[in-house]
């Protein structure tokens, strides 16, 4: 599945749990959002009251513009009514055959509910053998959602360890900017992250070697 949400996974009976955020949570992010590009005024600006004409003329006059926040802003506001729909909405409960269903995906893949997704717990019989193990499965840094990215960061920062699975064979899911973020981050009990900062390579039957010739394994 494509992770677009922040997914929890731990032993127990077959079931999801999907937990939205509250209006005042969800617009909290926004207005950070907002301050992060000096957006004036922006602690008393709603995401539901903001229009797309206001989004894109601010970004028409900055000259060194951000694509990912100016996109990321203007799909909120673009389905904010849809996101509306979620906000504060009670818990979800799939079991069972649910899981498998195009329901339960789309509060994972379908951009307009997984905004309003804070969390999903995900729990399997089939996890039998780690019992005591809770595993986050988070977007990463090359989420199209700036709110699921800062998901990530809080993630890593309490986690025990923490495991990158990236395509070898094509454009890294790493940049050197996160990279140096991780390498001088600590966790939330002062542990550097790179102590605790496994990559394993995916797809590697597909690269090249270092004549330039593809391998095939």
């Amino acid at each position: 599945r494509c992770t677009y949400t922040s997914t929890q996974l731990e032993y127990g009976d077959d079931q999801a749990i999907i937990e939205f955020f509250t209006v005042e949570d969800f617009n909290t992010k926004f207005q950070s959002m907002l301050k992060d590009i000096d957006f004036s005024n922006y602690e008393n600006i709603n995401f539901d009251v903001i229009t797309l004409d206001i989004i894109e003329n601010f970004f028409e006059q900055l000259k060194n513009k951000d694509i990912k926040m100016e996109e990321e802003l203007k799909e909120i506001v673009k389905f904010k009514n849809e996101i509306k729909k979620y906000l504060s909405k009670n818990n979800i409960i799939f079991s069972g055959d649910q899981l498998f269903s195009n329901e339960f995906k789309s509060y994972i893949t379908n951009p307009e509910k997984a905004r309003a997704v804070k969390k999903i717990i995900l729990k399997s019989k089939m996890l039998s053998s780690m019992q005591n193990i809770i595993v986050y499965d988070v977007p990463g840094f090359d989420s199209p959602t700036l709110i699921h990215e800062s998901q990530t960061m809080d993630k890593i920062k309490n986690c025990d360890a923490i495991i990158l699975v990236t395509d070898v064979s094509s454009k890294p899911n790493l940049n050197l900017h996160q990279l140096q973020v991780l390498l001088k981050e600590s966790d939330n009990d002062g542990v550097k992250i790179n102590e605790k900062f496994f990559v394993f390579g995916n797809k590697i039957d597909r690269c090249n070697d270092k004549y330039g010739t593809h391998v095939c394994m």
